[in-house]
């Protein structure tokens, strides 16, 4: 093999590594500053189930040993960290994937950084706002309350379940809503190697 032709093969996994680089350092970066603010994710991912069954003394969330806390804080700032960081790393792996498909690729990686930041947003709001509450209303709805049980019952929710739960809903949702970008990445591919013309 020539030396212009090992020059071209290490220059595209040079530029992997390069936005490997990048996408991780976007996660430890979105990491330290979501276990700075995890009270904070953890009021908002606690909500949906407060409100379903009622502030009050016989309502919350309950943990199951003392370390228990600071493990979850753990992973509240992973969820942040990978929630933050979805738009940064899409747009890096849209970027790699559109290599040869855009003619300015810092004008690409932007279009590609809006489009995932915005298309997550959508997808978490639909989850937090609409799909988590209408969930825990039907959850809450046929737990014990006002049945003529022999002990009373409280609405209290294990931690892990609850929290992870909405953690992966609103993470898959915000990922989901990802695929109208890769279905337009495919179908530009699939123009462009129809097209001789192009380049």
């Amino acid at each position: 093999m020539s030396h212009e032709g090992i020059g071209q093969t290490k220059r595209p996994l040079a530029e992997l590594l390069k936005q490997l680089v990048w996408s991780m350092a976007a996660i430890i970066v979105m990491f330290v500053a979501s276990f700075y603010f995890a009270d904070q994710i953890y009021y908002v991912l606690s909500m949906p189930y407060l409100k379903a069954a009622g502030l009050g003394p016989d309502v919350g969330i309950a943990y199951a040993a003392p370390q228990e806390w600071f493990f979850f804080q753990l992973k509240l700032a992973f969820f942040g960290a990978l929630f933050l960081a979805l738009p940064i790393v899409a747009s890096q792996f849209y970027s790699q994937i559109a290599r040869g498909l855009y003619r300015d690729k810092f004008r690409a990686f932007l279009l590609f950084l809006s489009a995932a930041t915005i298309l997550e947003l959508i997808g978490a709001c639909l989850a937090y706002f609409l799909v988590l509450p209408t969930i825990m209303n039907v959850l809450v709805s046929k737990g014990p309350v006002g049945s003529t049980l022999p002990a009373e019952l409280y609405h209290y929710a294990l931690a892990s379940e609850y929290l992870g739960f909405n953690m992966i809903l609103i993470f898959g949702f915000g990922l989901a809503f990802q695929i109208p970008v890769v279905l337009t990445l495919l179908r530009r591919a699939r123009n462009v190697k129809l097209d001789p013309q192009h380049g």
